[in-house]
């Protein structure tokens, strides 16, 4: 049914007084003759009961949000979707926020809206369009209009259907939402901001109609002696007048605190009859829809408990050791809550502590907390994590329950989303950003904080306590979503803070998920458990376990292998070191050789078991079936590519003044290799070369001089000192000191740099720092936020700020730099660089995997003096770049212009080693044939799961939810290889994309343009996020062409040879860890949006004959569920 007017009220279970009020108010002056749509997100069940007795009746449609085609985050997002929900069945709305009361009929205001107008009331003096706006177009910048309030918005949906879609479609990707608006983060405050610069944007000011402010809405809030008075009453309808002014009040907006709270009704006491009027138009409501007490809400009881309880369960989180420095992570934490809920969601904090002696809690957690209701309780027992929550959830005082990591931040999106989630009768899952330790993104992670409410948790049994570290997320968030629907999506307002690894698995009493193959082992998993030895060394006590696969593990995250005889027991640590025991049978327990460390069974019972460990009489584990369900991982993912393989020989160089102090955070404590992966060199430029810092600089490291000039100055002027000097290493890194970046860093920075054969490069720049240049800027944020942060730009020119050199570059560069530049104090040091080293074949790079902070300002007084400054002054600088360009001449081609370019995509090859047929293949054909540079992944091998032995979890019932059946051994494996080669490649995949074959494709005519055509299809074919490029062999359902791919509405099967770009290699990786289809079924909710197409015509061909699916389907129809 279509209506040609109608009233629509977007709330959450906060704002329902609100809404009763507004439903109220339209009853009040309206009786049942227009239609209403109550938008609710996130209404409790007595709230949408009470709903269906409300004295409008059958005038209410109730909408749930969660039924949208695009689910949103918040009512904000929720407000921009809804007129898109109802374009089909309603012509003209007025949209009101659930704050918002009518005080007379509107029907004029309908009639200017079915003439075509926009009517709202103003909201301030106007605006204009700041530089932040160009993502809505360049054209919208410096452009003024008035500027209104969306909480009272009429307008004819049909006549500006373009305003409607552009709204919808903004939702998703608003700064303003939990995700951040990524890739575009359209700017504005909230739905309004938003809604604002779309008028601009489609130039409708002509259509605008701006109501006065004070009478319709005043949101410039209630001061001044601003107020209300009610001048009559008939029935339930009021006239009111705003004084000063004696004009009617159309709309009463509780702008500023709400009414319905306390502080709310504090606020308005002073504001004439406001409360009179909201408190009117709710009684309305309450003979039919029920008392407060009846809905729960607002009753004195409830606005004194907290609306999110967040419980963490600590042992030595506060003070954590990294270098000579220590980082407070939980007070970290804490101090995120407070500013996160400041305002906002009335929390509770609820922190169980294990007798933490770093800082302990008792000196600073009440002090730091303040006013924000908090419970603290002291266990006097071993830690366990799952332990601690459960006391802190028994504790808490709100039914609705965030169970938070100890070294977590989090933003106010994070806290409301969590709430949202659990209001709805969902289970939230964020997946959190994980930090490196100078504070750049490292990667997802997706297990640790959950948020559910009491009786969710209580259903699950609550959350596993065990004493060793690992497995009780998996398992917890399993029992969640068995018994309510589950949301597991990326929070960016959610980071998960570094710290070492050691710590992770540091004070539990048992080795690393120890108690979880406990519970695995009762699943007749082949990986069980031979004995448990109680361990006493000098400086830790715990379980050694023993495993019949010939491993063993104790506290702390160590793990090895054991060799036993009836006389001896030698364990050998992966750390490479090994401990010998000798059995001694006066104490009945091994005694080690040199150290006052021995070995004992916890019982009696135990002492019988040796005998086993002894003989290694291990039962036959039957292993000729592959396993059906693999319940957690037992093969740890291996490192990303910039983080594995030997690194070749490094020497990280920089010339340190006195303020140099983030050299620390690289040099580590002596000359020694041992705790870095490279060389050092230091050329001090300060003025107390005596003195404690310039002398511990010299202890620290490799190669050391005193000299006073600029970066490249000085670092000439070592080599001079050390002739041979660059012989002994392939890489330079040279760097600022005032930089702070970690070894791993440094490592992964050479990695990026061999992999894609970069003679110089550098890592981005934070755009909260110095960007001196816009190439250099990071991927992701600031004036690059809509594209991917990842992958590598190719450009003519590197900042000198931290460039990574070849030796051969290096050297090249240096003697061009005595040769004319030798007087070069930073200005220009960059641009010869360029004209020293810059070939096309082998462009410079600039590393958007990783991302370093060039400081604004230098730390000690006068943060804003630079200490080049005093060596020679800008104009100086300034001067001596422009006699050497002169000097230059034409003889070397210094044109300052940059420029910048994408690399082609990476190509990646599945293959198993043990297939060396078919790499032979690829190599001739692909490789040797077209010039194509491709790199081998090690496919997942099936036999691996003929052991049990799996890096994802996979689980039958979630298959059989899926698809209607479970994986086969083959699909896992191709699954598990996709994804594997997909996670190692979103470091180093940019807006180019990347390519990923299976070794049984082979090229058809026209391959050599491959990459020339997916770069067309991919401009032409907005939105597509794979394209497959082999020839589809079943059918598929053609939409869109553009000439060199076509839009697939429906998919063929297969991933034999497809392009991604950064966005689906990331939803696609998303999809297969998931583990409950095949991989190539992820091609179906790609097509739901578009985004997938293959390549018309293809330049590829698949030979299946071998391959691990179509053995599985050999001579059958693969079924799929419809």
């Amino acid at each position: 049914m279509e209506y040609a007017r109608a009233f629509v009220i977007v709330s959450d279970d906060r704002y329902f007084p609100g809404l009763q009020a507004a439903l109220g108010s339209i009853h009040a002056y309206y009786g049942q003759e227009i239609r209403v749509f109550v938008v609710g997100h996130g209404l409790t069940a007595p709230q949408v009961e009470s709903l269906k007795n409300h004295p409008l009746g059958s005038a209410i449609t109730l909408l749930r949000t969660q039924d949208f085609a695009s689910r949103p985050s918040g009512c904000w997002e929720a407000k921009q979707l809804c007129l898109s929900e109802l374009v089909a069945s309603v012509r003209t709305v007025c949209l009101m926020d659930a704050d918002l009361i009518l005080l007379s009929r509107v029907d004029d205001i309908f009639e200017l809206a079915e003439q075509g107008k926009i009517i709202s009331s103003r909201d301030g003096e106007g605006m204009q369009f700041g530089p932040e706006y160009q993502v809505y177009s360049p054209a919208l910048v410096g452009r003024r209009q008035d500027y209104i309030n969306s909480g009272f918005l009429t307008f004819d949906l049909r006549r500006h259907w373009d305003l409607v879609a552009l709204w919808s479609f903004t939702a998703r990707f608003a700064g303003y939402s939990p995700g951040k608006g990524w890739p575009f983060a359209f700017p504005g405050h909230g739905d309004q901001g938003v809604f604002n610069a779309l008028l601009a944007l489609q130039q409708k000011s002509d259509f605008l109609h701006a109501l006065p402010e004070s009478t319709w809405c005043n949101s410039a809030g209630w001061k001044e002696g601003r107020k209300v008075r009610v001048t009559h009453q008939e029935g339930n309808r009021l006239s009111v007048i705003h004084e000063p002014g004696g004009e009617k009040q159309r709309v009463l907006h509780s702008s500023g605190p709400k009414w319905w709270t306390d502080e709310g009704r504090t606020f308005f006491a002073s504001a004439g009859d406001v409360l009179r009027c909201f408190d009117a138009m709710r009684k309305i409501t309450e003979p039919t829809m029920g008392s407060n007490k009846n809905l729960g809400i607002n009753s004195p009881e409830e606005r004194s408990k907290p609306a999110l309880s967040v419980c963490v369960a600590i042992k030595n989180r506060s003070k954590v050791s990294v270098g000579l420095e220590s980082r407070e992570l939980f007070p970290n934490c804490i101090r995120s809550l407070l500013s996160a809920s400041a305002g906002g969601l009335k929390i509770e904090l609820v922190v169980v502590d294990f007798q933490s002696d770093d800082w302990p809690l008792e000196e600073w957690f009440s002090n730091l907390v303040g006013d924000v209701a908090h419970q603290l309780i002291t266990l006097r027992e071993p830690f366990s994590r799952g332990r601690g929550l459960n006391v802190a959830a028994s504790a808490a005082r709100s039914d609705r329950l965030l169970f938070l990591d100890a070294d977590m931040l989090v933003d106010s999106s994070v806290l409301e989303r969590a709430y949202e989630v659990v209001n709805s009768g969902r289970v939230w899952l964020p997946i959190c950003e994980c930090v490196k330790s100078d504070g750049t993104f490292d990667s997802w992670g997706f297990l640790g904080n959950v948020a559910c409410d009491r009786e969710v948790w209580n259903a699950a049994g609550q959350i596993p306590e065990f004493y060793s570290w690992g497995g009780e997320d998996n398992l917890f968030a399993d029992r969640l979503q068995s018994i309510k629907p589950g949301i597991r999506e990326v929070s960016l307002g959610f980071r998960h803070q570094w710290h070492p690894e050691s710590l992770r698995h540091a004070y539990y009493i048992r080795p690393a998920q120890s108690d979880f193959f406990r519970i695995d082992q009762q699943a007749s998993s082949p990986v069980q458990q031979l004995l448990r030895l109680s361990a006493h060394h000098p400086e830790w006590q715990g379980e050694i376990q023993f495993f019949t696969t010939g491993r063993m593990g104790r506290p702390g995250g160590m793990f090895g292998s054991f060799q036993a005889s009836p006389e001896q027991l030698t364990l050998h640590w992966d750390s490479g070191h090994s401990d010998t025991f000798r059995w001694d049978s006066t104490v009945q327990r091994y005694v080690h050789d040199l150290l006052d460390f021995w070995l004992e069974p916890f019982t009696s019972l135990e002492s019988v078991d040796i005998e086993r460990l002894l003989n290694r009489q291990v039962e036959a584990l039957s292993l000729e079936e592959t396993p059906k369900s693999f319940k957690h991982l037992t093969i740890p993912l291996p490192d990303l590519l910039s983080r594995r393989d030997l690194l070749p020989r490094i020497l990280v160089f920089s010339s340190v003044g006195d303020r140099g102090i983030a050299v620390n955070s690289w040099l580590g404590i002596s000359s020694a290799r041992q705790d870095r992966p490279f060389d050092t060199a230091i050329v001090y430029y300060g003025n107390y070369p005596t003195g404690d810092w310039a002398q511990g600089l010299r202890a620290r490291s490799c190669y050391f001089g005193r000299h006073r000039g600029g970066k490249i100055q000085n670092l000439s002027w070592l080599i001079k000192q050390h002739p041979t000097l660059l012989e002994d290493y392939d890489y330079v890194f040279v760097l600022d000191d005032d930089l702070r970046i970690t070894p791993d860093t440094i490592g992964r920075v050479v990695r990026t740099a061999r992999e894609f054969d970069l003679p110089i490069c550098s890592p981005s720049h934070d755009w909260r720092g110095r960007i001196s240049w816009l190439h250099m800027g990071a991927r992701g944020s600031g004036r690059r936020a809509a594209e991917p942060p990842a992958g590598v730009e190719l450009t003519n020119f590197v900042e000198v700020t931290c460039p990574l050199f070849e030796t051969d570059a290096l050297r090249e560069y240096l003697n061009h730099f005595l040769w004319c530049g030798s007087e070069l104090t930073g200005w220009g040091d960059d641009w010869l660089m360029t004209a020293a080293c810059f070939q096309k074949s082998r462009p410079f790079g600039v590393l958007h995997n990783i991302t370093i902070c060039n400081p604004k300002d230098r730390p000690g007084p006068n943060p804003q003096l630079r200490e080049i400054d005093q060596l020679h002054a800008v104009e100086e600088r300034l001067t001596a770049w422009k006699r050497v360009k002169q000097r230059l001449g034409g003889r070397l081609p210094v044109t300052e212009e940059v420029r910048t370019w994408l690399p082609r995509p990476r190509l990646r090859c599945v293959n198993l080693p043990r297939a060396t047929e078919r790499r032979k293949q690829i190599t001739c054909e692909w490789i040797d044939g077209l010039g194509f540079p491709i790199k081998f992944f090690p496919a997942f091998d099936r036999r691996e799961l003929e052991k049990g032995r799996s890096f994802f979890q996979y689980e039958d019932s979630a298959a059989i939810n899926k698809i209607g059946r479970p994986l086969t051994a083959g699909e896992i494996a191709c699954a598990s290889s996709h994804a594997l080669v997909m996670r190692e490649e979103m470091e180093f995949t940019g807006p180019e994309g990347v390519i990923i074959l299976e070794d049984d494709v082979t090229p058809r005519w026209g391959a050599v343009d491959l990459f020339e055509r997916l770069k067309t299809a991919a401009a032409a074919l907005p939105g597509v996020e794979a394209i497959a490029c082999h020839e589809a062999l079943d059918s598929w359902e053609r939409g869109e062409s553009c000439g060199e791919a076509v839009r697939a509405l429906s998919p063929p099967w297969g991933t034999h040879i497809t392009w991604y770009s950064h966005a689906g290699l990331c939803r696609a990786y998303e999809s297969l860890i998931k583990f409950d289809q095949p991989a190539d079924w992820i091609w179906r909710e790609f097509c739901s949006r578009g985004a997938y197409a293959l390549l018309d015509p293809p330049i590829a061909q698949h030979q299946g004959d071998s391959t691990y699916v179509g053995n599985d389907f050999r001579g059958m129809v693969r079924p799929y569920r419809e």
